[in-house]
């Protein structure tokens, strides 16, 4: 109430209000004109290759169910192969893949570290990734949620030059292409135990790099060791010894560092290794 009795839109001059309400019904009209177009416009393409991520995925799920745990596998590993050499490693979309691998190894081969190792990276790519409910059962929502509190406690790896990786069942270090990016190396799955680990990589036209390291520890150690690794035949090598390889695993990855001992590139890392499992055969 303003002084004589007056309201404040009494006060108010007349033209004053009549642009104002004009200002209101053009913004509306506008905001209604903008949610309109957002509806009518076609979505963006997906990328082809998280499109056949997808649908590996789904060939995986249908498999699983059908206890054909190798098939399933396979076609996880398929998944991988397209997402390391289409450079999508850090996708967020790539997380179901790792949350199949871990049901896999879990359900299938009873590989409970494996499984955890799986679990956590698809938590890292993706805080909140679920688990198709068919799959699930009480051991693996155990470790799952085991995974999720590795994450929030240890927090996100350091960012650093993800490697490419080979999928050994669709080419070799071999045959890698003389235009490859990155550090090329196919990760060691399974190993013999009590022998020695050879390792190799290949650095891509990118990597600028003079040394390359391998760093390794056995089951229940915190601690990597450190060997320098040699070039040899166009690839950096070396061997974990065979006294590393006495447990149920062993951690390791590759680091290239240039001139003034930066990383260039790696393969893994301290807080994400590669997994080898020791095999007693």
């Amino acid at each position: 109430m303003l002084f004589g009795g007056a309201t404040a839109s009494e006060a108010q001059p007349a033209p004053a209000k009549a642009a104002a309400k004009k200002a209101a019904a053009k913004k509306a009209a506008a905001k209604k004109a903008a949610a309109a177009k957002k509806a009518d416009a076609p979505d963006e393409p997906e990328n082809p290759t998280l499109t056949q991520i997808k649908a590996l995925n789904g060939e995986a799920v249908t498999a699983f169910t059908a206890y054909s745990f190798s098939k399933g596998m396979t076609k996880l590993r398929q998944a991988l192969a397209l997402a390391y050499q289409s450079k999508l490693v850090s996708d967020p979309a790539l997380a179901p893949t790792y949350i199949l691998l871990g049901m896999g190894v879990i359900a299938h081969k009873d590989d409970l570290y494996r499984g955890l190792h799986y679990l956590t990276r698809a938590v890292r790519l993706k805080r909140k990734v679920g688990m198709p409910r068919t799959l699930v059962t009480p051991q693996i929502l155990r470790i799952y949620r085991s995974a999720k509190r590795a994450v929030e406690a240890v927090g996100d790896p350091p960012e650093i030059k993800l490697a490419l990786h080979v999928e050994r069942v669709q080419t070799a270090l071999d045959t890698v292409r003389k235009d490859a990016r990155g550090l090329v190396h196919e990760p060691v799955d399974d190993v013999k135990h009590g022998l020695p680990i050879p390792v190799r990589a290949v650095a891509g036209v990118d990597i600028r790099a003079t040394k390359f390291f391998l760093y390794f520890r056995a089951a229940g150690k915190v601690k990597y060791q450190r060997l320098p690794m040699k070039l040899s035949q166009g690839a950096w090598r070396a061997a974990i010894p065979g006294a590393i390889a006495k447990g149920r695993y062993v951690h390791y990855y590759i680091e290239a560092r240039d001139q003034r001992g930066r990383i260039a590139a790696s393969s893994g890392a301290a807080k994400m290794p590669h997994v080898a499992t020791v095999k007693f055969f």
